[in-house]
Protein backbone atom coordinates (compact mmCIF):
# COMPACT_ATOMS: atom_id res chain seq x y z
CA UNK A 1 0.00 0.00 0.00
CA UNK A 2 2.50 2.45 -1.36
CA UNK A 3 -0.13 5.00 -2.75
CA UNK A 4 -1.81 7.49 -1.01
CA UNK A 5 -5.37 7.09 -0.70
CA UNK A 6 -8.52 9.32 0.42
CA UNK A 7 -8.80 9.13 4.37
CA UNK A 8 -12.53 9.24 5.72
CA UNK A 9 -12.67 12.13 8.81
CA UNK A 10 -15.62 10.81 10.72
CA UNK A 11 -16.69 12.52 14.02
CA UNK A 12 -18.11 10.27 16.65
CA UNK A 13 -19.59 11.38 19.91
CA UNK A 14 -18.21 8.66 21.98
CA UNK A 15 -15.65 5.56 21.50
CA UNK A 16 -18.93 3.04 21.57
CA UNK A 17 -19.83 4.36 18.11
CA UNK A 18 -16.22 3.53 16.72
CA UNK A 19 -17.11 -0.16 15.57
CA UNK A 20 -14.03 -2.82 14.92
CA UNK A 21 -13.69 -2.85 10.93
CA UNK A 22 -14.55 -6.11 10.30
CA UNK A 23 -12.96 -9.84 12.01
CA UNK A 24 -9.70 -9.00 11.61
CA UNK A 25 -8.74 -6.07 13.17
CA UNK A 26 -6.36 -5.74 15.95
CA UNK A 27 -6.18 -3.01 18.34
CA UNK A 28 -3.17 -1.00 19.11
CA UNK A 29 -3.17 1.25 22.12
CA UNK A 30 -1.54 3.08 24.59
CA UNK A 31 -2.34 1.78 27.98
CA UNK A 32 -2.14 4.96 30.06
CA UNK A 33 -4.26 6.97 27.69
CA UNK A 34 -6.63 3.79 27.38
CA UNK A 35 -7.04 3.62 31.08
CA UNK A 36 -8.66 7.23 31.43
CA UNK A 37 -11.62 6.83 28.72
CA UNK A 38 -15.09 5.20 30.25
CA UNK A 39 -16.14 1.96 28.17
CA UNK A 40 -12.34 1.24 27.27
CA UNK A 41 -12.49 -2.48 28.51
CA UNK A 42 -15.59 -3.33 27.07
CA UNK A 43 -15.02 -2.15 23.90
CA UNK A 44 -11.42 -3.07 23.52
CA UNK A 45 -13.07 -6.52 24.17
CA UNK A 46 -14.56 -6.27 20.58
CA UNK A 47 -11.68 -6.32 18.64
CA UNK A 48 -9.81 -10.06 17.53
CA UNK A 49 -6.99 -8.97 19.87
CA UNK A 50 -4.76 -6.40 21.46
CA UNK A 51 -1.15 -4.87 21.73
CA UNK A 52 -0.71 -2.21 24.68
CA UNK A 53 2.38 0.02 24.35
CA UNK A 54 3.92 2.64 26.51
CA UNK A 55 3.23 6.30 25.96
CA UNK A 56 5.49 8.36 24.05
CA UNK A 57 8.66 7.79 22.23
CA UNK A 58 9.09 4.36 23.74
CA UNK A 59 6.47 3.14 21.63
CA UNK A 60 8.48 4.24 18.39
CA UNK A 61 12.07 2.96 19.98
CA UNK A 62 13.66 0.47 16.82
CA UNK A 63 15.18 -1.69 20.16
CA UNK A 64 11.14 -3.00 21.12
CA UNK A 65 10.19 -3.65 17.40
CA UNK A 66 10.76 -6.85 16.76
CA UNK A 67 9.19 -8.59 19.56
CA UNK A 68 5.54 -6.05 19.22
CA UNK A 69 5.80 -7.06 15.22
CA UNK A 70 5.88 -10.73 16.77
CA UNK A 71 3.07 -10.24 18.70
CA UNK A 72 1.16 -8.19 15.45
CA UNK A 73 2.06 -11.78 13.68
CA UNK A 74 0.32 -13.87 16.29
CA UNK A 75 -2.58 -11.94 16.35
CA UNK A 76 -3.36 -12.16 13.06
CA UNK A 77 -1.96 -15.84 12.41
CA UNK A 78 -4.28 -17.66 9.57
CA UNK A 79 -5.66 -14.16 8.06
CA UNK A 80 -5.17 -13.04 4.84
CA UNK A 81 -4.01 -8.71 3.87
CA UNK A 82 -7.09 -7.83 3.04
CA UNK A 83 -8.68 -9.17 6.14
CA UNK A 84 -6.61 -7.17 8.36
CA UNK A 85 -6.79 -3.75 9.84
CA UNK A 86 -4.80 -2.01 12.85
CA UNK A 87 -6.59 0.54 14.62
CA UNK A 88 -4.28 2.59 16.66
CA UNK A 89 -5.56 4.15 19.73
CA UNK A 90 -3.68 6.78 21.00
CA UNK A 91 -1.23 10.28 19.93
CA UNK A 92 1.10 10.44 17.92
CA UNK A 93 3.81 8.08 18.82
CA UNK A 94 1.06 5.05 18.52
CA UNK A 95 -0.15 6.15 15.72
CA UNK A 96 3.38 6.26 14.61
CA UNK A 97 4.02 2.68 15.58
CA UNK A 98 0.89 1.25 14.25
CA UNK A 99 1.30 2.83 10.94
CA UNK A 100 4.79 1.25 10.40
CA UNK A 101 3.49 -2.20 11.82
CA UNK A 102 0.70 -2.26 8.99
CA UNK A 103 3.01 -1.01 6.42
CA UNK A 104 5.11 -3.92 6.63
CA UNK A 105 2.54 -6.55 8.32
CA UNK A 106 2.16 -8.83 5.38
CA UNK A 107 3.25 -6.19 3.04
CA UNK A 108 0.72 -3.75 3.97
CA UNK A 109 -2.86 -4.03 5.74
CA UNK A 110 -5.52 -1.59 6.45
CA UNK A 111 -4.92 0.85 8.81
CA UNK A 112 -7.61 3.04 11.21
CA UNK A 113 -6.57 6.25 13.41
CA UNK A 114 -8.53 7.02 16.69
CA UNK A 115 -6.28 9.82 17.57
CA UNK A 116 -6.48 10.50 21.64
CA UNK A 117 -4.64 13.76 21.74
CA UNK A 118 -5.52 16.81 20.08
CA UNK A 119 -2.08 17.15 18.61
CA UNK A 120 -2.43 13.63 16.91
CA UNK A 121 -6.05 14.82 16.00
CA UNK A 122 -5.41 17.82 14.00
CA UNK A 123 -2.14 16.94 12.84
CA UNK A 124 -0.27 13.61 12.61
CA UNK A 125 -3.15 11.14 12.55
CA UNK A 126 -3.73 12.08 8.69
CA UNK A 127 -0.09 12.75 7.05
CA UNK A 128 0.65 8.72 5.83
CA UNK A 129 4.17 9.26 7.49
CA UNK A 130 4.95 6.41 9.91
CA UNK A 131 8.32 6.42 11.77
CA UNK A 132 10.47 4.61 14.49
CA UNK A 133 13.32 6.33 16.24
CA UNK A 134 16.65 4.75 15.88
CA UNK A 135 20.46 5.73 16.84
CA UNK A 136 19.40 8.24 18.56
CA UNK A 137 17.45 10.71 16.57
CA UNK A 138 13.47 10.43 15.99
CA UNK A 139 11.80 9.33 13.03
CA UNK A 140 15.22 7.74 10.85
CA UNK A 141 13.46 4.92 9.63
CA UNK A 142 10.16 5.72 7.82
CA UNK A 143 7.15 4.61 5.48
CA UNK A 144 4.24 5.92 4.01
CA UNK A 145 1.25 3.95 5.11
CA UNK A 146 -1.83 5.81 4.61
CA UNK A 147 -5.11 5.40 6.89
CA UNK A 148 -8.46 4.70 5.12
CA UNK A 149 -10.65 5.96 8.41
CA UNK A 150 -9.35 8.32 11.35
CA UNK A 151 -11.99 9.02 13.68
CA UNK A 152 -12.48 11.85 16.03
CA UNK A 153 -14.34 11.05 19.15
CA UNK A 154 -15.74 13.80 20.91
CA UNK A 155 -15.65 12.47 24.57
CA UNK A 156 -12.11 11.54 24.40
CA UNK A 157 -10.34 14.79 23.20
CA UNK A 158 -12.58 17.03 24.72
CA UNK A 159 -11.48 15.42 28.01
CA UNK A 160 -7.85 16.17 27.55
CA UNK A 161 -6.02 18.18 29.90
CA UNK A 162 -4.96 22.02 28.82
CA UNK A 163 -1.29 20.78 28.13
CA UNK A 164 -2.58 18.11 25.56
CA UNK A 165 -5.05 21.28 24.57
CA UNK A 166 -2.25 23.81 23.76
CA UNK A 167 0.32 21.42 22.01
CA UNK A 168 -2.08 20.56 19.70
CA UNK A 169 -2.96 24.75 19.61
CA UNK A 170 0.52 24.59 18.07
CA UNK A 171 0.17 22.32 14.92
CA UNK A 172 -3.44 23.90 14.43
CA UNK A 173 -2.41 27.49 14.22
CA UNK A 174 0.37 26.69 11.78
CA UNK A 175 -1.94 25.23 9.73
CA UNK A 176 -4.04 28.41 9.95
CA UNK A 177 -0.86 30.15 8.99
CA UNK A 178 -0.04 28.15 6.04
CA UNK A 179 -3.51 28.24 4.58
CA UNK A 180 -4.98 31.90 5.14
CA UNK A 181 -8.65 30.73 3.85
CA UNK A 182 -11.87 32.24 5.38
CA UNK A 183 -11.87 30.02 7.86
CA UNK A 184 -8.50 31.58 8.99
CA UNK A 185 -10.29 34.95 9.31
CA UNK A 186 -13.13 33.77 10.96
CA UNK A 187 -10.65 31.98 13.45
CA UNK A 188 -9.10 35.09 14.38
CA UNK A 189 -12.13 36.94 15.17
CA UNK A 190 -13.23 33.96 17.02
CA UNK A 191 -13.96 34.56 20.46
CA UNK A 192 -13.88 30.81 21.46
CA UNK A 193 -11.03 29.36 23.19
CA UNK A 194 -8.88 26.00 24.39
CA UNK A 195 -10.91 22.63 23.24
CA UNK A 196 -14.00 24.74 22.22
CA UNK A 197 -12.05 26.50 19.38
CA UNK A 198 -9.90 23.42 18.39
CA UNK A 199 -13.43 21.02 17.89
CA UNK A 200 -15.15 24.25 16.42
CA UNK A 201 -12.04 24.53 13.77
CA UNK A 202 -11.09 21.23 13.97
CA UNK A 203 -12.52 19.98 10.18
CA UNK A 204 -11.33 23.22 8.68
CA UNK A 205 -7.42 22.45 10.01
CA UNK A 206 -7.67 19.12 8.81
CA UNK A 207 -8.99 19.61 5.49
CA UNK A 208 -6.45 22.59 5.06
CA UNK A 209 -3.38 20.18 5.47
CA UNK A 210 -4.90 17.09 3.36
CA UNK A 211 -4.85 20.17 0.58
CA UNK A 212 -1.37 20.01 0.82
CA UNK A 213 -1.10 16.09 1.31
CA UNK A 214 -3.19 16.01 -2.24
CA UNK A 215 -0.81 18.29 -4.10
CA UNK A 216 3.07 15.88 -3.12
CA UNK A 217 1.16 12.90 -0.69
CA UNK A 218 4.73 10.85 -0.83
CA UNK A 219 7.04 14.16 -0.71
CA UNK A 220 8.18 13.91 -4.15
CA UNK A 221 7.39 17.40 -5.48
CA UNK A 222 8.19 19.54 -2.49
CA UNK A 223 4.56 21.33 -1.65
CA UNK A 224 4.44 19.24 1.12
CA UNK A 225 8.01 20.33 2.87
CA UNK A 226 5.94 23.36 3.71
CA UNK A 227 4.52 21.42 6.52
CA UNK A 228 7.63 21.46 8.05
CA UNK A 229 7.30 25.27 8.94
CA UNK A 230 8.62 26.22 12.55
CA UNK A 231 10.12 22.53 12.95
CA UNK A 232 13.99 22.94 11.73
CA UNK A 233 14.58 24.53 14.94
CA UNK A 234 11.66 23.54 16.88
CA UNK A 235 12.88 19.74 16.51
CA UNK A 236 16.75 20.94 17.31
CA UNK A 237 15.20 21.94 20.54
CA UNK A 238 12.98 19.17 21.17
CA UNK A 239 15.63 16.61 20.64
CA UNK A 240 18.22 18.76 22.53
CA UNK A 241 16.20 20.02 25.58
CA UNK A 242 13.82 17.34 25.53
CA UNK A 243 10.78 19.96 25.37
CA UNK A 244 7.37 18.66 24.35
CA UNK A 245 6.72 18.61 20.77
CA UNK A 246 4.12 21.26 20.95
CA UNK A 247 6.06 23.67 23.30
CA UNK A 248 9.07 23.19 20.97
CA UNK A 249 7.28 23.68 17.64
CA UNK A 250 5.68 26.95 19.15
CA UNK A 251 9.58 28.27 19.89
CA UNK A 252 10.23 27.22 16.16
CA UNK A 253 7.33 28.89 14.95
CA UNK A 254 8.60 32.59 16.29
CA UNK A 255 11.72 31.84 15.04
CA UNK A 256 10.63 31.36 11.59
CA UNK A 257 8.56 34.14 11.79
CA UNK A 258 11.39 36.76 13.25
CA UNK A 259 13.50 35.77 10.29
CA UNK A 260 10.83 36.08 7.83
CA UNK A 261 10.11 39.65 8.79
CA UNK A 262 14.29 40.41 8.74
CA UNK A 263 14.69 38.77 5.69
CA UNK A 264 11.98 41.51 4.00
CA UNK A 265 9.39 38.63 3.78
CA UNK A 266 6.77 39.71 5.86
CA UNK A 267 5.33 42.30 7.25
CA UNK A 268 5.72 43.79 10.92
CA UNK A 269 2.29 43.97 11.51
CA UNK A 270 1.09 40.36 10.28
CA UNK A 271 4.09 39.08 12.30
CA UNK A 272 3.13 40.40 15.88
CA UNK A 273 -0.36 39.42 15.21
CA UNK A 274 0.43 35.69 14.52
CA UNK A 275 3.26 35.91 17.20
CA UNK A 276 0.48 37.50 19.56
CA UNK A 277 -1.88 34.00 18.49
CA UNK A 278 0.50 32.44 19.25
CA UNK A 279 1.12 33.39 22.86
CA UNK A 280 -2.48 33.80 23.30
CA UNK A 281 -3.61 30.53 22.36
CA UNK A 282 -1.08 28.19 22.39
CA UNK A 283 2.93 28.69 24.36
CA UNK A 284 5.38 31.49 24.24
CA UNK A 285 7.16 31.40 20.73
CA UNK A 286 9.96 34.13 21.83
CA UNK A 287 13.58 32.89 23.08
CA UNK A 288 13.27 31.24 26.53
CA UNK A 289 15.77 31.97 29.04
CA UNK A 290 15.45 28.84 30.98
CA UNK A 291 16.53 27.02 28.08
CA UNK A 292 20.38 26.77 27.82
CA UNK A 293 21.85 28.07 24.66
CA UNK A 294 22.89 24.70 22.27
CA UNK A 295 26.39 24.01 21.67
CA UNK A 296 27.24 24.68 17.46
CA UNK A 297 28.36 21.17 16.77
CA UNK A 298 25.41 19.65 18.50
CA UNK A 299 22.75 22.12 16.69
CA UNK A 300 24.32 21.28 13.05
CA UNK A 301 24.19 17.90 14.45
CA UNK A 302 20.46 17.77 15.16
CA UNK A 303 19.33 20.08 12.13
CA UNK A 304 21.07 18.19 9.83
CA UNK A 305 19.83 15.15 10.91
CA UNK A 306 16.16 16.81 10.35
CA UNK A 307 13.51 14.77 7.94
CA UNK A 308 13.39 17.96 5.83
CA UNK A 309 17.35 18.73 5.50
CA UNK A 310 19.19 18.74 1.76
CA UNK A 311 21.88 17.77 0.17
CA UNK A 312 25.01 19.43 0.55
CA UNK A 313 24.78 21.13 3.73
CA UNK A 314 21.25 22.59 3.16
CA UNK A 315 18.31 22.95 5.03
CA UNK A 316 14.79 23.49 3.01
CA UNK A 317 13.83 26.14 5.73
CA UNK A 318 10.14 27.34 5.24
CA UNK A 319 9.57 31.61 5.49
CA UNK A 320 6.14 33.31 5.31
CA UNK A 321 5.39 36.24 3.42
CA UNK A 322 1.60 36.46 5.12
CA UNK A 323 -1.49 34.21 5.35
CA UNK A 324 -1.15 31.05 3.60
CA UNK A 325 2.05 32.55 1.68
CA UNK A 326 4.75 29.91 2.44
CA UNK A 327 8.40 29.97 1.06
CA UNK A 328 10.32 27.26 0.72
CA UNK A 329 13.85 28.07 0.46
CA UNK A 330 16.95 26.61 0.87
CA UNK A 331 19.47 27.81 3.27
CA UNK A 332 22.86 26.85 4.45
CA UNK A 333 23.76 25.47 8.04
CA UNK A 334 25.54 28.08 8.27
CA UNK A 335 22.91 30.98 7.84
CA UNK A 336 20.49 28.90 10.09
CA UNK A 337 23.28 28.73 13.14
CA UNK A 338 23.72 32.78 12.75
CA UNK A 339 20.10 33.79 13.08
CA UNK A 340 19.40 31.27 15.43
CA UNK A 341 22.61 31.93 17.65
CA UNK A 342 21.38 35.79 16.84
CA UNK A 343 18.21 34.84 19.01
CA UNK A 344 20.39 32.87 21.73
CA UNK A 345 19.54 29.62 20.85
CA UNK A 346 23.04 28.63 20.05
CA UNK A 347 26.22 29.37 21.81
Amino acid sequence: MTKAKKTAVLVRESLAEVEPPGHGAVLVYDRGLARRIPGFREWKGRFRGALALPGGEEAKDLETFPARMARLVELTKGLARKEITLLSLGGGSTGDFTGFAASVLKRGVNLEHVPTTWLAAVDSAHGGKNALNAGGAKNQLGTFHFPSRVHLVKEILLAQPERLVREGMVEFLKAAFLDGREWTQRLRRSRLEGKDLLWDFLLPAIRAKTRILARDPREEKGPRRILNLGHTLGHALEAFHGLPHGRAVALGLGFALRWSETQGLLPGKTRREMEDLLEKKAFPCRSASYLLPIPPKDFRRLVSLDKKAAPSGTVRFVFLQGWGKPLLRPVTLGEIEKAAREEGWVR
